[in-house]
């Protein structure tokens, strides 16, 4: 396992790598709390997937909406919903991610993820963090043109928040019967958690409230 550069939101340098990938942490929290919002937005009635899946719907949306006007684009690549940035050679896709996420704990996605995010997820092996300090720029390599990037995001009910973080994966683990996850990562970016009882806007979850079903972010191929 290669050693993983952790930055969080109070160092400076976390400025730095948002300025090259073009994004500012408003961005994120914006994301995160709209998401959070739609995930309430739930009926009691409706599937068990419905608060994830809205949460979901919200943030491939809002990262497009903040986005595009910068001169980002959206992408869908065999079901992978990705924005990207054909300027940098950037691309960003969500993910649940498990406790560990936003800890200094090293996390791992909650779901499965199929072919196209594991190409993905190879494709950006070939990169250190020297060449993403120095050039930041990303050499054609086949069909694999974006270094991707994960929005990872965990709602912790019992804590009454939602940490996230953006991290750039390096490496699929094996778990229950050969289903994949994301567990390696090369820088993680992680963010001071979103509180949801602070949050003038965000609204609390029903007191019958249960952890949504999630949903994968790809197809499965």
């Amino acid at each position: 396992m290669s050693a993983t550069l952790l930055v969080k939101e109070n160092e400076q340098s976390v400025q730095g790598y948002l300025q090259k990938l073009d994004l500012d942490v408003e961005i994120l929290i914006n994301v995160i709390e709209r998401s959070h919002i739609d995930r309430m937005s739930a009926d009691k009635d409706e599937p068990t997937t419905a608060p994830g899946t809205y949460a979901y719907f919200a943030i491939v949306r809002e990262l497009r909406k903040a986005l595009l006007p910068k001169g980002w684009e959206k992408g869908n690549l065999s079901g992978l919903e990705t924005v990207f940035n054909p300027a940098n050679n950037v691309s960003i896709i969500q993910a649940i991610g498990n406790r560990s996420t936003g800890t200094p704990t090293s996390p791992s996605t909650k779901n499965t993820k199929g072919k196209k995010t594991r190409e993905y997820i190879q494709s950006n092996k070939q990169f250190s963090i020297s060449e993403f300090d120095n050039n930041f720029s990303i050499k054609n390599s086949g069909d694999i043109l974006f270094q991707t990037w994960v929005l990872l995001h965990y709602f912790d009910r019992s804590q009454q928040e939602i940490r996230f973080e953006l991290s750039l994966p390096t490496k699929f683990e094996s778990y229950d019967n050969g289903r994949i996850r994301a567990s390696e990562w090369e820088i993680r970016l992680v963010f001071n958690p979103v509180k949801i009882a602070n949050s003038h806007y965000l609204p609390e979850p029903p007191p019958n409230y249960t952890d949504p079903v999630n949903i994968a972010i790809s197809k499965k191929l």
